[in-house]
């Protein structure tokens, strides 16, 4: 059947606020010594009032306690709730395939209307939703129809043309009382044959079900009840709700006391108000020891290590938690980047020193052709008595002489020259970064080499980048953010990062390159010092699909095709800045000649 209007329930419909409950109910009941409440039961209670949740949960019918109860619970969703509530993975593609249709699309839910606009402002437009009824909206919470009836007058729409999807069986009592049609969604506690028991059009594993028409549900249905194990199925939507979340801190309980051992201050909680120490300080053992060290001379702490593997599996959810202010589990973006690059060269001196030793032969060996190739010139000028040929050979040798300058003008200089041939001095990069920023020196330097002054310069500031992995990597973060937050920039992807904040990403996702590119530099024993990642082009375009997948919530097609457009923008961008670079320096080059400065 055809509908004209979807309206939704919120919690474990269209996100999972399960953590955010639980802590906001733990910490009630924690408060009221009711600490033998199982989080389960708590998560039962989700989809009905506050006030029958607590009694269900505590036994208490008097109001006043229950009014109290749900006072306190309000100041706790204040801190805890959107921090702990993420969207299901299909919630956005599936509502934004709905909005395309021409469909209406409105939330029905106990929770209060403004705590849901305050969280999906984040994920969608203001106008996205034609209504929003929350549990301040209505007199008679569900399984009263009245937050239905209220949605369908609002949008104007019948009940015939209308379909309620839910995961509880409140929902489909409400659903049931406004004579709508009910989909049942199995992303709750409730289980498919506790919502058959009413009424409904179909019952949803996800809400990816809602876009597959009635060939491929059938198909679907035939793939999950015979060939797929239902372990197997709970285990993946486990992994997928891990990779979500991440790891949970734990909290004190408000009542355990703890003395501190550094200011002796007492305080509850896992860390001193006082000082900052954390109450977990004990003896040194071997463990304890090693990690000491480590951080006393790297400045790397527990963090890193859960970093490095939160890059591994879970690396968008990582970054935007990091982002919305989860930053005490996290080591920071760029001294994991620093950290990371500085491995990389030591894997790369242990397991391919030659890859270092190989550039610098080739650099020898072509510097040496330039330098015979000038002696034999210069034996043919002594010789000959033509003055015209006398002219022709001089101006070639000067033109020689200026890439030895280059290589041996300052000391230490390991960059090589383009030759006199026009070649390049070591085989061409697959990185087509690489390539044009190659290009764009080796076309500035043959402006440059006309000027002594500013030669010199330029061969210190390139010596410098050339042996600073990380330093490289980093003058190319802003151009990746700005080209992400150009492919990214409608309004259905965007996550509110501002240009700072989509600097970070990248520098989050450069050290998850370069992490990967050390794990495939010790099973390939092989390394590309002359590239900027060891990874090819198609391996650093797969992780950055997965990341913006993760972070931005799309689909995988949509993610496929926005990460392509960024890498099409900042194929543009860099060869803009290579335009205004070589003007730049050109325009540098003429001014110092034109006034005689550094000349000779």
């Amino acid at each position: 059947m055809n509908y004209t209007a979807y309206l939704f329930d919120f919690d474990y419909t269209l996100a999972d606020s399960s953590q955010g409950i639980l802590i906001c109910f733990r910490n009630v009941l924690d408060r009221r010594q009711f600490r033998d409440v199982t989080d389960d039961a708590i998560k039962h209670t989700i989809g009905k009032t506050l006030k029958e949740s607590f009694s269900i949960l505590t036994g208490i019918t008097d109001p006043e306690q229950l009014a109290s109860m749900q006072r306190e619970y309000s100041e706790e969703a204040n801190i805890h709730m959107n921090a702990n509530t993420v969207l299901f993975p299909a919630t956005i593609a599936v509502l934004t395939r709905l909005r395309g249709q021409g469909v209406q699309i409105g939330i029905v839910s106990t929770k209060f209307r403004f705590r849901i606009q305050s969280f999906l402002k984040d994920y969608f437009p203001n106008d996205f939703f034609d209504v929003i009824i929350g549990g301040e909206d209505v007199e008679s919470h569900k399984p009263s129809p009245e937050g239905i009836f209220l949605a369908l007058e609002r949008l104007g729409c019948t009940p015939e043309k209308t379909l309620y999807v839910g995961d509880s069986l409140v929902d489909a009592e409400a659903a049931q009382a406004a004579g709508v049609d009910f989909a049942g969604v199995l992303t709750g506690m409730t289980t498919a044959g506790e919502l058959r028991a009413f009424p409904h059009r179909v019952i949803l594993t996800d809400l990816n079900d809602l876009l597959f028409p009635p060939t491929r549900k059938i198909w679907k249905s035939i793939y999950h009840r015979y060939f797929q194990l239902r372990k197997w199925v709970a285990f993946q939507r486990m992994i997928h709700i891990k990779q979500i979340r991440g790891r949970s801190i734990s909290e004190a309980a408000p009542k355990e006391t703890t003395i501190c051992k550094n200011c002796g201050h007492t305080f509850t909680g896992n860390y001193c108000n006082h000082c900052a120490q954390s109450k977990e300080v004990q003896r040194f053992n071997f463990r304890s020891g090693i990690l000491h060290a480590l951080g006393g001379l790297s400045n790397i702490d527990r963090g890193f290590g859960y970093t490095l593997l939160e890059l591994l599996y879970r690396p968008g959810y990582m970054i935007n938690d990091f982002i919305a202010g989860k930053r005490v589990r996290y080591f920071r973006p760029f001294q994991t980047l620093f950290v990371l690059a500085a491995v990389y060269i030591l894997l790369i001196q242990f397991i391919d020193p030659d890859a270092l030793k190989k550039e610098n032969t080739v650099k020898s060996t072509k510097q040496q052709e330039i330098i015979d190739a000038r002696d034999q010139l210069q034996m043919q000028l002594d010789t000959m008595q033509d003055e015209t040929g006398k002219k022709v050979l001089e101006q070639a040798i000067r033109y020689l002489n200026r890439p030895v300058e280059l290589e041996s003008g300052q000391s230490g200089t390991q960059k090589s020259q383009p030759g006199h041939d026009g070649k390049e001095n070591t085989e061409p990069s697959p990185d087509w970064i690489d390539n044009i920023v190659d290009n764009t020196v080796h076309i500035s330097e043959r402006k440059l080499i006309e000027n002594p002054f500013i030669q010199r310069v330029w061969n210190i500031l390139k010596n410098w980048a050339h042996g600073n992995k990380a330093v490289s990597i980093i003058f190319t973060l802003p151009l990746f953010a700005l080209a992400t937050r150009m492919a990214f920039r409608k309004r259905v992807y965007n996550r509110h990062y501002n240009y700072t904040e989509h600097i970070f990403v990248q520098t989050y996702i450069a050290s998850q390159i370069l992490l990967v590119s050390s794990i495939y530099l010790l099973f390939r024993g092989k390394a590309e010092v002359g590239n900027l990642y060891d990874l090819s082009l198609l391996g650093i375009f797969v992780l950055f699909v997965w990341d913006y997948k993760q972070l931005f919530r799309g689909t995988w097609w949509q993610t496929i095709r926005r990460t392509m457009l960024m890498f099409f923008y900042s194929l543009l961008l860099i060869i803009f800045i290579a335009i205004i670079l070589v003007v730049f320096i050109i325009a540098v080059a003429y001014l110092l000649k034109l006034f005689g400065f550094g000349n000779g």
